[in-house]
């Protein structure tokens, strides 16, 4: 697509005319793209489905309407066979240059710069005539185009290359009055140089003198002009270049700068992270130590609770036990005193003595029975207290033993982080030192560099003075060669005259002493300074 030096369409989309459902739906879009920097695009677009489609290429535009706040839309079909079925398409169609003005577009008149080298032009960069030369038909050839075919309505059928030719050979027929030839080729240079080489003589001078004048006049200067002309382009042109190689080196410079400050940047923040990461693990670490701690506190603190309990169980046992044995002493001390007491008296049934002691017997018996069976759970409670001094050593051993593996395992770990702290710290340093080194090597290379495009900035202004020199050297060389060639065109005008004088004299002479009836007056021998012109001619 081509607006001139205006902003062009970027956003292009490739639709497919539904002509049963005229609602544009997902299905209708068959493709889009953004055209680049120079309004060249290539969009590609493809559907699944089965009936025939339409598709066509429709672009959104204000060109012609800057500033109006309106959009116009550029709409071209796509051949049908460019249309293929499958799922590969080696078909491309070429559209070519599009034109976004419409008709009726209020267009804003500019002017457009542009450097031309032409094809045919194989001798460098061009003048600035040659330039002008050029730009003209290109312009004649653009608005004969677009009056062509924009503004009444025209087709593909108007080429603009021949247009272009048109325009050209209309050009050339105009100035010259010649046939025409292609751009690039010097005959408007010499029709230039002809027409500059006439000069304006005195008003006595005759058409014999003009003519003599262009045949033996001075060297044209106009290419030595030109050569000066192209000299200052080219050295114009080489400081551009060496500018945008300049400037193009410090962008690079600035992009590999931004580049390495970029990877120092993420590189920090990887350290950052990587230290982050590593203070959050010494913190979970920190932080389940501390759970163990409390759960282990917290066991110990339970284990202690249930052997106070224990503790206070089995003493509130013995308290017990002491008790019914102080009961049961004093009940056999109350026996014993009641026995003693009842055998001091009469015992007037011994039937009833023999039942009394045969219960007493019995009571003695259960009694022995019960303390017997409390003896045995005397011992029994003493061995599980035992059992249990014994499996709360063996865990306070194992937990002291825990405690020991997990302070030994803290100390490796906290080897192992210094460790790898320093060994980052070292390579933290050796990069240090290395982009140290690269960036020396740089600055080494870019003073190198600038003082090489130094010597060779003086260099060439050393050669383009000596170039100055030389120039001057032949402009007074040209200059002395054009004196000495119009004292060269004075003296031949002057041989010239008296030639003519001469032949003038010598044809009145001829006159008068060709005919012998003529009457020779003392006005014509005054005319012949008092001699007899006819003398000589009879001699001869």
């Amino acid at each position: 697509m081509e607006r001139k030096e205006r902003n062009f369409a970027r956003r292009l989309f490739f639709f497919n005319e539904d002509r049963e459902v005229p609602i544009l739906d997902n299905d209708d879009l068959l493709g889009s793209v953004t055209a680049d920097d120079r309004g060249i695009f290539c969009v590609r677009g493809a559907t699944t489905e089965v009936t025939d489609i339409e598709p066509y290429i429709y672009i959104e535009h204000n060109c012609g309407y800057e500033g109006l706040d309106q959009k116009h839309y550029f709409i071209r079909a796509i051949p049908k066979e460019f249309i293929t079925e499958g799922n590969f398409s080696k078909k491309t169609y070429h559209m070519g240059d599009i034109e976004l003005l419409t008709k009726d577009a209020p267009v804003q008149h500019y002017q457009r710069r542009m450097l031309i080298h032409h094809h045919h032009s194989s001798h460098g960069p061009l003048s600035l005539h040659q330039q002008v030369m050029q730009c003209i038909p290109h312009y004649v050839a653009y608005k004969d185009y677009y009056e062509k075919v924009v503004v009444n309505g025209g087709t593909s059928q108007y080429n603009k290359t021949e247009l272009e030719k048109q325009a050209w050979d209309d050009l050339l027929r105009k100035i010259t009055g010649a046939p025409p030839s292609p751009p690039g080729i010097s005959h408007t240079e010499d029709v230039h140089t002809h027409t500059e080489t006439h000069t304006h003589v005195e008003d006595h001078r005759t058409h014999t003198e003009s003519e003599t004048h262009e045949v033996v006049g001075p060297v044209p200067v106009e290419p030595q002009k030109e050569h000066g002309l192209e000299l200052e382009q080219e050295e114009e042109l080489r400081r551009l270049e060496e500018e945008k190689r300049l400037e193009e080196e410090r962008r690079r410079e600035e992009q590999r700068r931004v580049e390495e400050e970029r990877i120092r940047e993420e590189q920090r923040r990887l350290d950052e992270d990587r230290m982050i990461e590593e203070q959050r693990r010494l913190d979970e670490e920190r932080r389940l130590e501390e759970q163990r701690r409390h759960e282990e506190d917290r066991r110990i603190e339970e284990q202690r609770r249930l052997d106070e309990e224990t503790r206070l169980e089995e003493q509130r046992r013995l308290d017990e036990e002491k008790r019914i044995e102080e009961e049961r002493r004093l009940e056999e001390q109350r026996r014993l005193e009641e026995e003693k007491r009842k055998e001091g008296e009469p015992h007037p049934d011994d039937l009833i003595t023999a039942e009394e002691e045969r219960e007493r017997e019995e009571e003695a018996g259960i009694r022995e029975q019960h303390w017997k069976e409390e003896e045995e759970r005397r011992k029994l409670e003493e061995e599980r207290r035992r059992l249990e001094d014994e499996i709360r050593l063996a865990e306070e051993k194992r937990l002291k033993e825990e405690e020991e593996f997990r302070r030994e395992e803290d100390k490796r770990y906290e080897e192992q982080r210094r460790r790898e702290e320093e060994m980052r710290r070292e390579e933290e340093r050796l990069r240090e030192e290395e982009r140290r080194k690269e960036e020396e090597i740089r600055r080494e290379e870019e003073r190198r560099r600038e003082e090489e495009y130094r010597r060779e900035l003086d260099h060439r202004r050393e050669e383009h003075n000596r170039r100055l020199e030389e120039f001057k050297k032949l402009e007074e060389q040209r200059k002395q060669e054009i004196e000495r060639l119009e004292q060269e065109r004075k003296m031949w005008m002057e041989k010239l005259k008296e030639l003519e004088e001469g032949q003038k004299k010598k044809h009145l002479v001829q006159i008068i002493c060709s005919r012998d009836n003529v009457v020779r007056t003392t006005q014509i021998r005054e005319y012949t300074e008092g001699e007899d012109p006819c003398e000589g001619f009879r001699r001869t």
